[in-house]
């Protein structure tokens, strides 16, 4: 996948993303995802994570949905990958339906494994201009954190953890998950 360039042989993904659709990708596959994303801030992610701490609705239709999470919020202690409790939260979106996550770092082991328990993806993309575009859905109060809704055409990704809990890193070669 190279910085900005559409990959011509990859797989084209709809959002939503159906279970189905889901289950044919494979760890390393280059795909582009046009549709609907999510994407939250770590602020936000607070307000996702002590949410579902309290057993609240979500403020978005997590159904087959994709989230991009911030590069900048990943680094937070409640961001995804910044802990256990943030953890949580993530497989909190991840069992509610959650299709995909897109990510620019590896995803710990426990998000590896509701991954695969719920066959959802996660997915690197290199594309750092979602960033603060998009319409403000909830948590306007919170400014660029906010939860936004960005419509993607042919954006260009690779998947790193498939259904089935194969894993690609980006830097290596696939590496088949026992399962």
């Amino acid at each position: 996948m190279q910085k900005g360039v559409p990959d011509e042989g990859a797989t084209p993904v709809r959002v939503p993303v159906t279970a189905s659709a889901a289950a044919r990708l494979r760890a390393g596959e280059h795909i582009v995802l046009s549709g609907p994303i999510w994407r939250l801030g770590g602020a936000g992610w607070e307000r996702i994570r002590a949410g579902s701490r309290a057993l609240q609705p979500l403020p978005f239709d997590v159904a087959g949905a994709v989230l991009w999470l911030d590069p900048a919020a990943e680094r937070l202690p409640a961001a995804p990958n910044g802990g256990d409790a943030a953890d949580a939260a993530v497989i909190h979106l991840i069992a509610s339906g959650l299709a995909a996550i897109i990510s620019e770092r590896p995803c710990t082991p426990s998000i590896r494994y509701a991954l695969r328990k719920y066959g959802a993806l996660a997915i690197r993309s290199q594309r750092r201009t979602l960033r603060s575009s998009g319409a403000i859905v909830a948590f306007s109060d919170l400014g660029l954190e906010a939860l936004r809704a960005i419509r993607v055409r042919r954006l260009p990704a690779v998947v790193t953890v498939d259904a089935h809990g194969g894993e690609y890193r980006v830097d290596r070669s696939p590496n088949r998950a026992a399962g």
